[in-house]
């Protein structure tokens, strides 16, 4: 039996780059039965036209911008949803992690990406439990499920498989854009996940940079602006600096 092609609804008020998702979108093999302008209008169609994805822009004009509206959906009918923006200031991208999105596009997006985003969400959601599919307390993050955690380590996609990583062997991840680089013992991944999702899954991670979190394990060697971790340096935000001299005793 051929499987459905996933239904993915977009939310985007650039009639250009709408069109151009949903023509990436169906050379990818999904199914895109409508594209609206509005979250007002998302939320009115979102029952008869059943998304197993919705693809949200941030800035929608209208009463309902587009955090408004991923917060509607996930209280009406929970989902796997994406944004997608250009530029935003942080209070604004702040705003839009709080809601939990199962991946972050910015425009002018790389199809590679957004079909990536869509496979990883629609997995890491069937992963979940009815408790976590709900819209989350505000006080803990959401389980987004990638990666997937035990007790003492995370499973990371690989080359069409996912591989055991145990935290101990984590030397530091790195934000690079969209995707994050995560270094270990044994060699590299690369998560399409944001930074600040990710931390609250590694518990042995801190973060030292906006870009960089380190295994403070592996600190071999430090001064006021680089880390020496393995056979990496890794820098320092004056931000950051005390926090990682409480972890780092010295004499």
């Amino acid at each position: 039996m051929t499987a459905q092609p996933l239904r993915i609804l977009i939310v985007e008020d650039e009639l250009l780059v709408a069109a151009d998702l949903q023509e990436a979108l169906e050379r990818a093999g999904y199914e895109v039965p409508l594209t609206v302008r509005s979250g007002e209008m998302a939320l009115q169609v979102l029952a008869s036209v059943a998304p197993d994805v919705v693809l949200l822009d941030i800035n929608l004009k209208g009463a309902l911008t587009g955090i408004d509206t991923a917060a509607r959906i996930r209280a009406e009918r929970p989902l796997p949803f994406i944004f997608l923006t250009g530029l935003a200031d942080r209070a604004t991208l702040d705003r839009a992690l709080a809601e939990h999105p199962a991946a972050y596009l910015v425009k002018p997006f790389v199809e590679r990406d957004l079909t990536i985003a869509i496979d990883l969400a629609v997995r890491n959601f069937g992963q979940s439990s009815p408790a976590q599919l709900a819209a989350p307390p505000r006080s803990e993050p959401a389980a987004t499920a990638e990666p997937q955690l035990t007790a003492d380590s995370v499973f990371v996609r690989y080359q069409g498989r996912h591989v055991r990583v145990a935290y101990q062997d984590i030397l530091f991840i790195e934000a690079q854009g969209n995707y994050c680089r995560l270094v270990t013992t044994g060699g590299e991944y690369l998560l399409t996940t944001l930074l600040g999702q990710l931390l609250p899954r590694l518990p042995t991670l801190l973060r030292v940079h906006r870009s960089f979190a380190l295994n403070v394990r592996h600190v071999a060697a430090f001064d006021e602006l680089r880390a020496v971790v393995g056979r990496h340096e890794v820098p320092i935000g004056s931000a950051y600096r005390s926090q990682l001299l409480r972890h780092l005793p010295t004499l």
